[in-house]
């Protein structure tokens, strides 16, 4: 191996950061330095997308600026992030390698400085550096030759749609006018993908840049051709064999916020299969008199805009077809979620009320048998299976048109929208709260029928108002009133 090449360097940080330990050959390593090194280049611009325990910071960040300060000491680096503590993290150990026994004798040209080095702020005897800070902290009077975005967005907020926009905004404006020349400068994203319009996705979709991307198991054969080396990697096969157990590995698919499909693979994986269009959702103008009714609940984390939705779906199954009745989504706080489900279940006398397990969904399923003892509520332990995985086990009969939606409902553009994007959509939760319903329709057990049921039994996707004018309507047109019923709505109407 080349003794200065950025593999070596990244091989040398490791060693010093893990006690004298050497880092693994896995081929993925050398691939990704090789790809890493146009850094060097005038006007790169790279993204780099992998999951996580793959060394993504010690190679794209840590060791990526030692190595770059080696070859030139009046780089000016500017590091950002999306909190202070992982910056004063990231600066330590950077100014640790800049430190360090190894690389005085591999750069001796390159020193710090004794009266600028803070661990956020330290610079060569060159005038060059390295400064780091958050993505909401001020680079007022900072120019760089090379910016280093990693982690833009925190895990928690992978779902907010509000946090994801100000931070591609601010990528867009404060961050990128630190470059002192905007044609020449470099700029790397390193980064796990957390959502199709996270940063990565953000600046993918424009064009333009390098995209190093490796899923965490090889959604098909391929062969890596680099540095007169061959990489095949198999189909299944991870990143780091030796690294994951069949444990671990079956874990880590029980992520649920992010998705696995873009945490662990990095949109490379399964999602590539899904294929939903509008047309594959027909349309229904009556559903049966008396019918099951299931509704299924995926409940939102937090309310408020931004953050996920709650959304509640009343289905039934007809003959080979599966009616939703009614939907209700709001970014609601636990109290309107609850008002919303009590009114629903009042209204149709539901057979069961299936709701995703977390702590908003206890509080919903405990709070709704308050009001009806004897209904069956059953709390959905969070699937191991990726989002997209869920909705592929149900794609053929989404593309045969078995699943139809109340013509002229209010809500059903968002559906559709919605299932057309997917995985790439703002929000996923009606297409959670879909699977949710389609698995238990897959198992076959017939839904109970009702008794009685409010406004004698009719069902709705209108309004209260209009149900009532239809039962006259219905009274002179006997041949249809004793088929099937004109829905009436079953939730709430939605705030506007």
């Amino acid at each position: 191996m080349q003794l200065r090449n950025l593999e070596s360097i990244v091989r040398m940080v490791f060693r010093e950061e893990n006690e004298e330990r050497e880092l693994g050959r896995e081929p993925y390593i050398g691939y990704t330095c090789w790809r890493l090194e146009k850094a060097k280049e005038s006007g790169a611009r790279i993204v780099i997308n992998q999951p996580p325990r793959h060394l993504k910071s010690t190679a794209g960040t840590v060791a990526l600026s030692a190595w770059l300060l080696g070859l030139n000491p009046a780089e000016k680096i500017l590091i950002v992030t999306y909190s202070a503590q992982l910056a004063n993290e990231l600066g330590y150990r950077i100014r640790a390698a800049l430190r360090s026994s190894w690389f005085a004798r591999l750069y001796p040209q390159s020193r710090l400085t004794s009266d600028r080095a803070s661990v956020t702020d330290f610079a060569t005897t060159a005038g060059g550096g390295v400064y780091l800070a958050s993505v909401d902290g001020s680079f007022i009077g900072r120019g760089a030759t090379v910016i280093i975005f990693d982690d833009p967005l925190d895990m928690d907020d992978a779902n907010n749609s509000e946090k994801r926009d100000k931070v591609n905004q601010r990528f867009d404006t404060a961050i990128l006018s630190r470059l002192n020349d905007a044609k020449r400068g470099r700029v790397i994203i390193n980064a796990h993908r957390l959502h199709e319009d996270d940063l990565s996705g953000h600046v993918l979709e424009h064009g333009g840049w390098d995209h190093i991307v490796l899923p965490f198991q090889a959604p098909r054969d391929r062969v890596y051709k680099f540095a007169g080396r061959e990489w095949h990697r198999k189909k299944g096969e991870l990143l780091r064999p030796d690294a994951f157990s069949s444990a671990e590995v079956a874990r880590v698919k029980m992520a649920i916020s992010p998705d696995y499909e873009a945490l662990y693979q990095q949109f490379e994986g399964e999602s590539t299969s899904i294929k939903v269009s509008r047309g594959n959702f027909a349309t229904f103008m009556a559903a049966p008199k008396n019918c099951g009714i299931l509704i299924s609940v995926d409940p939102g984390h937090r309310p408020g805009p931004g953050h996920s939705f709650t959304v509640m779906q009343a289905w039934t199954e007809v003959g080979d077809d599966f009616l939703l009745l009614d939907q209700w989504r709001e970014q609601a706080d636990v109290d309107a979620a609850v008002s919303a489900l009590r009114i629903a279940v009042r209204t149709s006398s539901p057979a069961l009320v299936r709701i995703e397990f977390s702590g908003i969904g206890q509080i919903l399923a405990r709070e709704v048998q308050k009001k009806n003892p004897t209904l069956e509520v059953e709390l959905v332990p969070l699937d191991r299976r990726s989002k997209t995985a869920r909705l592929l086990s149900h794609i053929g009969l989404i593309q045969a048109g078995r699943i139809k939606l109340p013509q002229g409902a209010d809500w059903c553009e968002a559906w559709l929208s919605e299932f057309e994007a997917f995985p790439k959509a703002p929000f996923d939760d009606q297409v959670d709260a879909c699977t949710m319903a389609l698995d238990f329709f897959a198992v076959g057990v017939p839904l109970a029928i009702p008794q009685r049921r409010s406004m004698g039994g009719v069902l709705t996707s209108g309004g209260w108002s209009e149900a009532r004018s239809l039962r006259s309507s219905f009274a002179q047109r006997p041949h249809v009133a004793g088929r099937q019923q004109l829905g009436v709505q079953i939730f709430p109407k939605r705030r506007s």
